[in-house]
């Protein structure tokens, strides 16, 4: 490799990408799904299939809602623990016309057919099952299902105690690497795809290192956020400086299925106050919580809480393999900051602050809007 290209390589890796002077996108309503007009209630997952089919998680109702491209309305699932019955109907994705939707209370995956009649119910491995699977000795938890493979293998993330094994770019001081598990369906042996470090919330847990007092995690502390492709296509970690998480950059790191680093890159951050108001008004909230143990209450008093937000609010991993860093606002919008494949900085968005988005490329994004009553419109996006 020639000495000029490779210097160009190393600059590109470690240098700070800022926000600065990017093109700035707006999201323009493409469609809506009224909620009124199809009776719906909040929305926590949503999933498009190939054919423009949108499912979409309805937990009020113990089910979910389908709305096919041609106006069609199927409905599927209510409250129990029967088959094709829900607790907690989670996230959920399509396997061509096939609807999975994950019960992480009832720990089992439903897979429903094109025409809304139940195909199967699939348990989720046991923990022992989990923890037996591996070469390493580990203590597996809980199991959480994140996504789920063509062939029907499931994407899963145990939340287990492994300390050996690590990829390289993870600190070596960061606690609570959750790894995400390629589960096969045929008895194969299990493969990481990916590592979650979202779980970490060190200095976000006043008292956890004394190991007394009441637990809490402080509101707009700086942690780890995490995001994975349902197919296990890719995950990112956005993680925070440790030194000065408010001023210094953070890291964004992509990686692939077989735990090869795509790209690792430095973000700048500009700092953001967080209202005296906005904290006073969440410790009247949380002192007014019926039955709150007294000590508590002493410890919400006694807590510092930080003087600006953190670093960044959420990433979401696009279906173009696009990341989507959501940062702090104080003037009532929401505005992200995207990367490329390749990590590097495409554009910006900005949107109000009722918009949730959920699934995104450089091009189209789904969300939910909320209007004046809190209902949430499905709404797809052009990106323009």
């Amino acid at each position: 490799m020639r000495p000029a290209l490779l210097h160009c390589l190393v600059l590109l890796a470690v240098t700070p990408l800022s926000a600065q002077d990017l093109p700035v996108r707006r999201l323009v309503e493409a469609s809506r799904i009224d909620a009124t007009a199809h009776d719906l209630v909040g929305i926590n997952f949503m999933a498009v299939s190939a054919r423009g089919a949108v499912a979409l998680g309805q937990p009020d109702d113990g089910g979910v809602r389908v709305i096919h491209p041609d106006g069609r309305v199927t409905a599927f699932g209510r409250s129990g623990e029967g088959p094709g019955e829900f607790r907690t109907p989670g996230r959920l994705g399509w396997l061509g016309d096939t609807l999975w939707i994950a019960d992480p209370t009832l720990r089992r995956v439903t897979y429903v057919a094109p025409d809304g009649t139940l195909l199967r119910v699939t348990p989720l491995p046991r923990e022992d099952q989990i923890a037996a699977s591996s070469t390493t000795p580990m203590s597996v938890s809980i199991v959480i299902q994140y996504g789920a493979y063509p062939n029907g293998d499931l994407l899963l993330a145990p939340l287990l105690s492994v300390r050996s094994g690590r990829p390289s770019w993870i600190p070596a001081e960061h606690e609570g690497d959750t790894p995400m598990m390629r589960w096969p369906v045929d008895g194969r042996a299990p493969s990481i795809v990916g590592w979650n470090l979202a779980a970490d919330l060190g200095p976000c847990v006043p008292g956890e290192a004394a190991g007394s007092g009441p637990r809490f995690s402080i509101p707009f502390c700086p942690r780890a956020a995490f995001a994975i492709g349902r197919a296990g296509e890719a995950a990112v970690n956005l993680l925070p400086n440790r030194d000065d998480p408010f001023r210094a950059p953070f890291r964004v790191i992509m990686a692939g299925p077989d735990g090869t680093t795509r790209y690792d890159r430095a973000v700048p951050v500009t700092p953001v106050r967080v209202p005296a108001e906005a904290i006073e008004s969440l410790k009247a909230r949380w002192r007014a919580v019926p039955n709150a143990p007294a000590a508590l209450r002493e410890r919400i008093d006694a807590t510092r809480f930080p003087e600006y937000y953190g670093p960044f609010a959420n990433v979401l991993l696009g279906e173009d393999l696009s990341t989507w860093i959501e940062h702090y606002t104080t003037d009532g919008t929401r505005r992200w900051q995207v990367l490329d494949p390749q990590g590097r900085p495409a554009f910006t968005v900005t949107a109000p602050s009722a918009v949730r988005l959920q699934l995104v490329s450089q091009t189209t994004a789904w969300g939910t809007e909320a209007d004046a009553d809190g209902l949430q419109h499905v709404v797809r996006y052009r990106v323009r």
